[in-house]
Formats: C-alpha cells, sequence, structure tokens
C-alpha cells in the first residue's frame, strides 16, 4: 500500500510546473485549481464518481487525443499513448519492443478498456489505467522515475 501511495505521490509532484497552455485551459474550464486538482488525485484509485477529476482529465484527454470531441474513449491509441509515459518516465526511446510489451500488459488483464460511454466517468477510468500501469512498472523497476503526471501534463 505504501508503494502505491508514493507513485500517487509522484504522479502529482510537478504537476503546476508541467502545465501547459492546454493544461491550463482545462483548469479554468473545468474552474478547478491546482490545489484541488491536487488534493482530489492524490489517492491510488480514483473513484469514478469524482466529478472535479472527472471532468479535468475529460477536458485533457480530449486534448491529447484519447478521447474524440463527444467523449467517446479512443480505445487503440492508449497502447501509444501509455508506451510514450512509459518512455518518458524511464528516459528512454519507444521502441517496437517496448510497444508490444504495453500490448502484452493489455492482453493479459492489466487495463480495463472497456467503458462505459460517460466521458468523465471513462476520463477517470484512463486515470486509474495510468496508474495501475505506473505501479506495475515502478514495482518492477524499483527505482524511483519521473513524476507521472508531470509526463501526462507534457
Amino acid at each position: 500500500m505504501l508503494k502505491m501511495a508514493m507513485v500517487a505521490v509522484i504522479f502529482l509532484s510537478m504537476l503546476a510546473s508541467a502545465m501547459s497552455h492546454g493544461q491550463e485551459q482545462c483548469l479554468r474550464e473545468t474552474k478547478t485549481d491546482y490545489e484541488t486538482l491536487h488534493k482530489e488525485f492524490h489517492t491510488f484509485q480514483t473513484s469514478k464518481r469524482n466529478v472535479i477529476i472527472g471532468k479535468f482529465f475529460a477536458c485533457l484527454w480530449k486534448r491529447q487525443g484519447l478521447m474524440d470531441a463527444d467523449g467517446s474513449v479512443i480505445v487503440d491509441k492508449f497502447p501509444e499513448y501509455f508506451a510514450t509515459l512509459v518512455s518518458r518516465y524511464r528516459n528512454l526511446p519507444i521502441t517496437e519492443q517496448r510497444k508490444a510489451e504495453i500490448n502484452r500488459l493489455i492482453e493479459n488483464g492489466l487495463f480495463d478498456l472497456n467503458f462505459e460511454g460517460d466521458q468523465e466517468r471513462d476520463a477517470i477510468q484512463l486515470v486509474n489505467n495510468i496508474k495501475y500501469g505506473f505501479f506495475g512498472i515502478t514495482f518492477a523497476d524499483r527505482e524511483p522515475g519521473r513524476d507521472l503526471l508531470e509526463i501526462i501534463m507534457e
């Protein structure tokens, strides 16, 4: 459980300095301030009833291409997106081998890619999938990497 908390803290620690124009727009559009986002995001598994996180990440995932304009998850984009996050976390280039490793994780059921069709709940499910994936990676690595939320916000 301590490892999960560490992942959540790592995931959040540099959000403010990593904000791009798109993330700032999502904070404004959802009327969310960073401190509230940080507080609500701090748990390892985010509740699908968390309106603050759901609205913010629905906005963010649309801007990052994981959701379409209607809020439907573009499932085919998740493996490459996650591979990109892993690459940034480990400061390594994305290779076909790393993409294949991510696809194996997906095939083995690490990620829940069956979405409900509710953009806020689905946005949270994407957040939790990423948290689970990074928990697995950090557990396997046994060494610190870059801040996960910072990486998402790039």
